[in-house]
């Protein structure tokens, strides 16, 4: 069985609570075993733990198989790009990470960081952050290319599609065509 997260945000003692309530002998009992952990992003950000957070996202590495996307607030920490909603005390908190700590990112050949998604095909499972759809079928000149990236797509409550300053805002019937190509 896997147990998927996102939006932890930095936050310890809700990684921990999740964790002690999933690998707990009555959660395994009643719903069956954890057999790998799918973190769908934003690990980082917001919270003032970042650094006890990664280390204890590396140690379950080390007993369950991770699955891991980027998140726009950890792609935020990582490009040291800002984004609203931090408190003092998390932005310096992520100020002191080192390298070693953001080892868990992953740096791509080509200079970006960890995966905007993981197609499992076996198991018919998508992860992403944001949403699905390919950056280069919807970005338009002028807005910020980082904003249509998977990590920064919205489902839009709208019906339509449209960019801000938030991401590309994204209808359900997109994200389902889009996912068809990835079969």
């Amino acid at each position: 069985m896997d147990l998927v997260f996102s939006d932890i945000h930095a936050d310890m003692d809700g990684l921990e609570t999740i964790l002690k309530i999933a690998l707990s002998p009555e959660f395994e009992e009643k719903y069956g075993k954890i057999s790998r952990i799918i973190n769908l992003g934003d690990l980082l950000e917001r919270g003032t733990g970042p650094k006890e957070v990664l280390q204890k996202i590396q140690g379950l590495s080390k007993t369950y198989p991770v699955i891991s996307v980027m998140g726009n607030h950890d792609e935020s920490v990582l490009y040291k790009k800002s984004i609203s909603g931090s408190s003092f005390a998390s932005a310096r908190a992520h100020e002191l990470l080192s390298e070693q700590d953001l080892e868990f990112f992953h740096q791509n050949k080509d200079g970006t960081f960890g995966e905007q998604q993981i197609i499992d095909a076996k198991n018919k499972l998508l992860c992403v952050h944001g949403g699905p759809l390919d950056p280069k079928k919807i970005t338009k000149e002028g807005g910020d290319p980082w904003l249509y990236q998977k990590t920064w797509q919205r489902l839009s409550e709208e019906n339509n599609e449209f960019y801000s300053y938030y991401g590309y805002h994204y209808r359900a019937s997109s994200a389902f065509e889009e996912g068809k190509t990835k079969a």
